[in-house]
């Protein structure tokens, strides 16, 4: 059965590929909790040219410092510095349509 939600929040699996010397990248994994808009509010704040990410990105899990010895706490800081970065922008964005597409997370390692 589906049920209509007044507000949809959700956790959803986000591959940054951070590009390395030589043409390579990393790929790293970590969650974020994205607020899916409904419809006319996503076109409402894409028309107006309205940030999407700093609206919708709620929090995350798993992310991780530059070194990787410690998480980065989300708060309004680390959220902005964050969506300054131009290969998270790209991998949060992906993942928010997915997310609200209802597409399937293509996770690292799965089958």
């Amino acid at each position: 059965m589906f049920n209509l939600a007044a507000v949809r929040k959700i956790k959803w699996p986000v591959t940054v590929n951070i590009p390395q010397d030589g043409g390579k990248v990393l790929s790293v994994e970590f969650d974020a909790e994205f607020e899916i808009l409904d419809t006319d509010e996503h076109d409402e704040l894409v028309q107006s040219g309205g940030d999407l990410l700093k609206r919708v990105l709620l929090g995350w899990d798993r992310m991780m410092n530059e070194a990787g010895d410690a998480p980065v706490e989300f708060g309004p800081d680390t959220k902005a510095k964050a969506l300054k970065i131009t290969y998270v922008r790209a991998a949060l964005t992906l993942a928010y349509y997915e997310a609200a597409h209802g597409n399937k997370a293509k996770r690292k390692n799965s089958n």
